[in-house]
């Protein structure tokens, strides 16, 4: 098991000091996400650097490929594009995962369109919105399918991360589209909030297959009340002060047989004006606690 720094925990730090405190606040391993990784490449940033910075401490996993399920052919070239360009980065620093986000990710595109006052002359990702279940998880699965090739050949895995507020929004319906894609390097990550919104449950996530269970995220939420769920109001708390029983969450993900790594993705912009190093502790703490 490793307890694992996400460093949406550390929002407003850069990927150098992610790593610095992912150390000093005594996690086993970091999640990195691709904004802060792009950002320190793209301003000059150097390989050398980063791999000086991280040492020995490995990198769990790199994401997300957003929007990863668009359709068409020029869709999916632009998502073979980015997944090797992922892939890549990934490959040198020795990580073997790479993480996949079906969309959209627009969360206020997806209120409009649920609220009947997204326009056609709107601007923004739709996926497959508005389409049903099979087409959803037929084009999906074409995309996951020739992202997991791409990804074989660096021996790294996909995993996916339904969103709650998307059409492709749960455990169930990951699994569905695992099947579909038929690669043997494909599975799903385990969100609590996101699990909690779609209605995923502990005792569907304990019968689950521990093989396509490649990692947790050990996230808390405000209530949710129903329509669509809005992570930048739902996930304003700290972890393990929301209404997730997230011990319960816990117990069903070892029921498994899960023994890999866990997870402090965060959303709480109030909590993300803490010192960095302060907050990214007491999240590990209480991930030492309830794991």
């Amino acid at each position: 098991m490793q307890i694992t720094l996400n460093s949406t925990a550390t929002m407003h730090c850069n990927v150098i000091t992610d790593i610095a405190i992912a150390k000093q606040a005594g996690f086993d391993a970091i999640e990195i996400i691709h904004q802060k990784l792009y950002r320190f490449f793209d301003e000059g940033g150097k390989l050398s650097e980063l791999k000086q910075a991280l040492g020995a401490f490995p990198v769990v996993g790199i994401g997300a490929l957003w929007n990863s399920d668009r359709p068409g052919t020029e869709g999916l070239e632009q998502v073979k594009k980015e997944t090797r360009r992922m892939s890549d980065i990934a490959r040198k620093l020795d990580c073997k995962m790479v993480q996949a986000v079906p969309g959209p990710v627009d969360i206020e595109l997806v209120k409009a369109h649920h609220n009947g006052t997204l326009k056609d002359s709107d601007k923004g990702y739709r996926g497959y919105l508005g389409k049903t279940w099979q087409e959803t998880r037929r084009g999906t699965a074409v995309n996951v399918r020739e992202m997991a090739k791409i990804l074989k050949e660096n021996d790294q895995v996909l995993y996916l991360e339904p969103l709650g507020w998307a059409p492709f929004c749960s455990l169930k319906q990951a699994i569905e589209v695992i099947d579909e894609a038929e690669q043997d390097n494909v599975g799903v990550i385990i969100d609590t909030w996101h699990c909690y919104v779609a209605g995923d449950t502990p005792d569907f996530v304990a019968k689950m297959n521990k093989g396509i269970i490649k990692g947790v995220h050990v996230c808390d939420s405000l209530p949710f009340e129903g329509g669509v769920p809005d992570q930048n109001v739902l996930r304003n708390v700290m972890t393990g002060e929301g209404v997730i029983f997230l011990k319960e969450w816990m117990d069903a993900i070892r029921a498994t047989g899960f023994d890999g790594w866990y997870s402090c993705e965060f959303f709480s912009r109030r909590h993300h004006e803490m010192d960095p190093l302060t907050l990214a502790t007491t999240l590990r703490n209480f991930l030492h606690y309830i794991i």
